[in-house]
């Protein structure tokens, strides 16, 4: 699908100006033709305009619709507000406990976005200055002491404003600023001087810049002129000429950045609707046409009288250049359940699945034993010079595990296909005298099935690895090993990933057999069930992995369930997860490490044992919160928490082990930060990829 805006487009000079936006994304801004024929044209009505969207930062309602209400208030704020042009935006809560701004970051992030994509939550209070709080209630203030901080912290807000003169607040800015949250001063006496330190702490944005903070005077200047002359903060600016003058606007955009301006409309309930009563953070509002300027609008509209945040400044210097999304959808969250839609349920489908694993296990031994032996005969028969494997997402994890599960047990050369060569490319690498194995769970992933064509078509030895025997992967391949594992329903992979790992196991097994390790594979179901009881120990662990990012090393056999651990932290609760090899760590990443930052090691023991201890050795050294999930007898000594299961299986196996143990902790820690692990945002169980 492609359609042409046709209109006079902002910030480009030309008659015949034009938005080339192709399967939602804009691809080409400019005049006269665009490089493609469209499929379909609009064109702006006369004297309209085509622009970027707005990004509003602070909401506190809109027409009728109070964001304190929750996710079901903030989600019709979302369907309603790309009527004004904003296209994404910061529902916003004024003072309020501290348990209650909590919960607003849960509910914000809880909601579904059908309209205005929703960044998350500012929470404006309740820590600033009760001569400066404006509509915000004296009862509800409070000083940042300690504890009413890590509640803020431990929800996860975008932003908070604060007032950072307050007693106890620059320790507060540095204890959000290391919880990935943007602090800014606002509903603040402090003087130029206060403001600095507090930049220095970590403040990063004013809020409502002018407004609620002492004038700028030419012997105190105040910390609006702290913040306006640091470059690295961005200010709010409510330009609807009532909350600040337009000369001061245009004294404004000549001193800061226009890049570090955000138009802002502080907006309540009121906004885009008709006179009437409405709420402000649980509060009544009047809206009344006869006060022009009084509180109404100066507390409530904010920018325009339809909620409309109005162009006082030029565009983003950057914004021709970029690839713009039109507004984000997230996927459906289940029906409420009638405990509200703030909480996520604690046993979820993902749970459920990784309980199910070692069931699974046993089912795949039992089920798949004449296919295993006819793998293993072909392999001797073809005799093939290497095998590459194909894979994505999860599946692309267990083709790491084969890596150096075939490369030791087997002696074999392991390499992993780029599809891309396959499908974008059009140039496919020789795989005759290969055995080409594709992992798909759903065994629908184009790019898979494009790599496992091609090695059919050039006569290779195929193996197909999927949870769908009825897949076209499984009809294009030549061999077949179904993984049993039953339906998937949770977006992240959990049991039909073990279920590849021990796949690969048992083909590794039936080209090369050895007793002891046909031993332990029998015993792969009781040792995963051994890991599942270890899941109470996993809150130590969970509570240092609260985001905004984290670092997962493993190496050998396990770099494997590393990478697939920061994988599922990644996608079900969104803490920004890396992983490396430690080896690899060691050149150049070790570098972004600093006090506090959290680092999960995983281990196996083994040969790669003694790598694991001198790494966690060196990050313990540089003061950083050092974490492990164990499989083995030895483990690091010193780590600030560690859950070890010893299973007595070899080192080739404990990725089956950890992944267990790496895949509840992802649970725990989605629980702790208000995530639905069932489904993350913006994924879907099937991703087709070319």
């Amino acid at each position: 699908m492609s359609t042409l805006f046709r209109g006079r487009v902002h910030g480009v000079d030309g008659g015949d100006d034009g938005v080339l936006v192709e399967e939602g994304v804009i691809t080409w801004i400019g005049a006269g033709d665009p490089p493609r024929r469209p499929k379909d044209q609009v064109y702006v009505e006369p004297g309209g305009m085509i622009a970027p969207g707005f990004i509003d930062l602070q909401v506190n309602g809109f027409q009728g619709h109070d964001a304190a209400g929750g996710s079901d208030e903030i989600s019709a704020m979302s369907e309603l507000l790309p009527s004004t042009g904003v296209t994404a935006f910061l529902p916003t809560l004024i003072s309020a406990p501290v348990g209650s701004g909590a919960a607003f970051a849960i509910a914000a992030s809880a909601a579904e976005a059908p309209g205005a994509r929703v960044l998350g939550a500012h929470i404006e209070g309740p820590f600033i200055n009760p001569s400066f709080r404006g509509a915000h209630e004296r009862a509800c203030l409070a000083e940042p002491d300690p504890a009413s901080v890590e509640v803020i912290a431990f929800a996860r807000p975008r932003l908070v404003t604060l007032a950072p003169e307050l007693p106890g607040a620059l320790d507060a800015i540095a204890v959000l600023v290391r919880a990935g949250i943007i602090v800014s001063a606002g509903h603040t006496g402090a003087d130029y001087e206060q403001g600095r330190r507090a930049i220095a702490a970590g403040i990063r944005f004013g809020t409502h810049i002018y407004n609620a903070m002492p004038p700028v005077h030419h012997r105190r200047p105040g910390i609006a002129l702290a913040l306006l002359l640091d470059s690295r903060v961005s200010v709010g600016l409510i330009a609807d000429g009532e909350h600040v003058h337009p000369a001061v606007c245009a004294q404004l955009i000549r001193v800061k950045d226009q890049a570090r301006i955000a138009l802002t409309t502080d907006q309540t309930a009121a906004a885009g609707a008709p006179p009437g009563r409405y709420s402000l953070t649980g509060r009544p509002l009047i809206s009344d046409p006869k006060y022009e300027r009084g509180a109404c609008r100066r507390d409530g509209v904010g920018g325009s009288g339809d909620g409309a945040p109005r162009r006082a400044i030029g565009p983003h210097p950057g914004w021709r250049s970029r690839r713009h999304r039109g507004p984000g959808r997230r996927p459906p969250r289940a029906d409420d359940d009638g405990r509200g839609r703030v909480q996520v349920p604690k046993v979820s489908h993902f749970h459920e699945e990784i309980c199910e694993q070692p069931d699974v296990a046993a089912r795949l031994i039992e089920k798949t034993a004449s296919a295993i032996e006819a793998i293993g005969a072909r392999y001797h028969e073809v005799r093939p010079r290497g095998i590459v494997i194909v894979a994505r997402g999860s599946s692309d994890h267990a083709a790491l595990y084969a890596k150096y599960l075939f490369g030791r047990r087997n002696r074999a050369l392991v390499s992993l296909a780029a599809p891309s060569l396959f499908t974008r490319y059009d140039s496919p690498p020789k795989l005759d005298g290969q055995c080409v194995i594709g992992i798909s769970q759903s065994g629908a992933s184009p790019d898979v099935v494009a790599v496992l064509e091609e090695a059919a078509g050039q006569g290779a030895m195929t193996v197909a690895i999927t949870n769908e025997p009825n897949s076209k992967l499984a009809s294009i391949a030549q061999l077949l090993l179904p993984l049993h594992a039953g339906p998937e329903r949770s977006v992240p992979a959990s049991k039909t990933y073990t279920a590849s790992l021990l796949a690969l196991a048992l083909i590794s097994q039936a080209i090369d057999g050895d007793d002891v390790f046909g031993e332990a594979l029998d015993s792969v179901p009781s040792s995963m069930a051994g890991a599942l009881k270890a899941e109470p120990e996993l809150d130590a662990l969970a509570a240092a992995l609260n985001g905004p990012r984290a670092i997962v090393l493993g190496r050998g056999f396990n770099f494997s369930t590393a990478e697939e651990i920061a994988l599922k932290l990644t996608e079900t609760s969104y803490v920004l997860a890396r992983a490396w090899s430690v080896a690899d760590f060691e050149h150049g990443p070790i570098a972004v490490v600093e006090p506090d930052f959290p680092v999960l090691l995983v281990g196996g023991g083994g040969a790669v044992e003694a790598d694991l201890n001198s790494i966690s050795k060196r990050l313990l050294d540089y003061g950083c919160a050092v974490i492990g999930l164990f499989d083995g007898a030895h483990t690091p000594q010193g780590l600030t928490a560690a859950v070890v299961h010893d299973s007595g299986l070899p080192e080739e196996l404990t990725p089956l082990t950890l992944a267990v143990l790496g895949q509840l902790l992802a649970h725990h820690v989605a629980l702790a930060r208000g995530a639905d692990p069932d489904q993350p945002r913006a994924l879907h169980k099937i991703t087709r990829t070319w």
